[in-house]
């Protein structure tokens, strides 16, 4: 394996240089449970959050201006919004510099509602970044880590920003500390980072530490769940000898912006709407729309309920981000429903076929009033509760993406 060469690779040298000479010697004892992990749970990226992403504009920038020059591309990725200032922009394309010049950002301007202004040379360029801490967790091999090497693979959807490798568990045991290498590419997909102490003795840390901080930039245009793969990372003992360890993926869920008033901003509006249907809750009735429909269309919609027994007329329903009320429901050949739209403030907008509707059911808070699934329930968890409302809470005062 390709792998096992890297290691080998590294490890002559340190056996060079620390006189290794138990390397290939005693078999390590089993490491039962170790493992490498970004985190045991999905890392909620919620659409609205702004972060300083490190770059700045090369220059001072006029209010009409699509070429702007920035100090890094690298921390930025086409098709996301960015913010400088107050003013929104939509990057079009990035274009690497000459060598020591800066970059090139290609964006539309006024993006949100928000008006193209000019800006001066070195305003901050905030974007939608996420930073991860990833850990060496239950090690219990008597020799201890010696050195560990990350690989990481992103979907398109995400952008590599930064990887900062964190040795303080690593030298714990007051082994002298290497080096560490990377970020590199390896086989032109794998990013991959690595660290190592020198010689056999003292023993490496057990337990569990602290290996890197990584900063990523995923796309937050579409909502979904995205995947960076960790297979391939390891750990290796003071014996040279890999330690067994399950290595676990990161999972980023990007959620809809806490817009529950669909008016483009985070506001007291919205905390309200979720505080009125705390604790209420909707399910998926199992149907799902045969066709699309469009934002004016209210009788003869296709639906996938063979027996109409998924829907109830006089019900609340929820498809995509638009509330309606069955008005209707007929056999045919597919069945078909009435409705009534929009209801709840919510607006009219088109739906695509195979779209799932979801019924108001209960009224949990007893306020006489059913709860939703959308677009009130922002973490998608079917309940709208507390942690609904602090999502709305941390992104406050923002602006939601365009829809």
């Amino acid at each position: 394996m390709r792998t096992i060469a890297l290691i080998r690779k590294s490890l002559v040298i340190i056996a060079s240089l620390a006189a290794l000479t138990a390397l290939g010697g005693s078999d390590n004892t089993s490491a039962t449970g170790t493992n490498i992990s970004p985190t045991t749970s999905p890392v909620l990226v919620i659409q609205g959050s702004w972060y300083n992403s490190g770059v700045t504009l090369s220059g001072w920038v006029g209010s009409a201006r699509t070429d702007i020059l920035i100090s890094d591309k690298d921390y930025l990725l086409p098709g996301i919004l960015i913010k400088v200032d107050s003013e929104y922009m939509l990057i079009e394309e990035l274009i690497a510099g000459p060598i020591n010049q800066p970059d090139t950002m290609m964006v539309i301007r006024g993006q949100n509602g928000s008006i193209a202004a000019p800006h001066a040379s070195g305003a901050a360029v905030w974007a939608q970044t996420v930073k991860v801490d990833i850990w060496a967790n239950d090690v219990t091999d008597p020799l201890g880590v010696m050195s560990f090497e990350i690989h990481m693979v992103f979907p398109p959807d995400v952008q590599y920003v930064q990887m900062v490798p964190q040795t303080t568990w690593l030298d714990s045991t007051g082994r002298s500390h290497w080096g560490c290498d990377g970020p590199r590419f390896m086989w032109d997909t794998t990013w991959v980072v690595s660290c190592t102490t020198l010689y056999d003795h003292p023993a490496g840390p057990t337990g569990s530490g602290l290996i890197a901080k990584l900063t990523l930039l995923p796309s937050q245009s579409v909502p979904k769940l995205q995947t960076i793969d960790f297979s391939g990372s390891f750990l290796v003992n003071t014996h040279a000898q890999l330690i067994p360890a399950t290595v676990s993926n990161l999972y980023i869920k990007v959620l809809t912006c806490p817009d529950a008033t669909l008016d483009g901003k985070v506001n007291s509006m919205d905390t309200g709407l979720v505080a009125q249907h705390l604790q209420d809750r909707g399910v998926d009735s199992g149907a799902v729309l045969v066709n699309g429909m469009d934002a004016s269309q209210t009788n003869n919609i296709a639906i996938s309920d063979s027996d109409l027994s998924a829907l109830i007329v006089d019900d609340t329903i929820s498809i995509g981000t638009e509330q309606m009320t069955v008005l209707a429901l007929n056999e045919g050949s597919p069945d078909t429903m009435t409705v009534a739209r929009p209801i709840n403030i919510t607006k009219a907008v088109s739906h695509n076929a195979g779209t799932k509707i979801f019924r108001a059911t209960q009224d949990n808070n007893h306020d006489g009033m059913k709860g939703y699934t959308d677009p009130r329930d922002f973490d998608d968890n079917g309940s709208i509760n507390s942690l609904d409302y602090g999502i709305v809470a941390r992104v406050f005062g923002t602006v939601c993406p365009a829809p």
